[in-house]
């Protein structure tokens, strides 16, 4: 396995523990952008699986619950997280067998094993902001307000989350935050996705375009 070259470890670093990125990286071709967006995905749709597991499982949803235990085993094993996709299987098995006692054991094994992958994947997005702001004040551009950023991000995911029509006030709001030209956001593929409210493919492109932030941009300081 090579050393990648300095720009291509500001997408993607060589090491990301508990993730195996080499063997991760030959599933998607060597292709570091798109294994980012995996991992960032990762963490925006399972940070809070435990939970989520748990209540369906109280609510006597089993059958949901093992259909979400499934999909977190493929998309850990594809991400070579191989503890993480072997404890959902187990929790898969039994949601299916009705081991109720089982459960309670489980879901911690599974919330120690998939705690370190969450918190590898917010140093990723962390440091993906931090290197692209210092990119920038490099060639001498002002000061970047990220609070404002990530507000914006953040306000506009819950907005498409709820399918509320405030999506389409919110995506202006970020669209100023990370500095879109007007022609910009006309030909933007997530602000049309709002406009026809298809909100299922907002959000997948909020997340998978712009992972935790968006294409930055500052005025040069005089």
């Amino acid at each position: 396995y090579r050393t990648a070259p300095e720009g291509e470890r500001a997408i993607l670093p060589d090491v990301l523990w508990p993730f195996d990125l080499a063997a991760a990286l030959s599933r998607v071709n060597g292709k570091r952008a798109v294994l980012r967006r995996l991992i960032l995905g990762f963490r925006n749709n399972y940070a809070d699986v435990c939970g989520r597991l748990a209540a369906l499982h109280e609510a006597g949803a089993a059958s949901d619950a093992a259909r979400l235990a499934h999909n977190l085993r493929g998309v850990a094993a594809s991400l070579e997280l191989p503890e993480v996709a072997v404890i959902a299987r187990q929790l898969e098995e039994c949601l299916q067998t009705g081991s109720d006692d089982l459960m309670a054991a489980l879901l911690l094994r599974l919330d120690d094993a998939i705690r370190p992958a969450i918190a590898a994947a917010d140093r990723l997005a962390e440091t993906a902001v931090e290197d692209q702001v210092a990119a920038m004040r490099s060639l001498g551009a002002g000061v970047v307000d990220l609070s404002a950023v990530q507000h914006a991000r953040e306000a506009l995911r819950d907005q498409i989350s709820r399918h509320s029509l405030s999506a389409r006030r919110g995506f202006e709001n970020f669209a100023d935050a990370v500095g879109m030209t007007a022609q910009e956001r006309g030909s933007d593929l997530m602000g049309a996705a709002i406009k026809r409210l298809d909100y299922a493919e907002a959000l997948s492109l909020l997340d998978s375009k712009y992972g935790t932030h968006g294409p930055i941009r500052t005025e040069k300081s005089a």
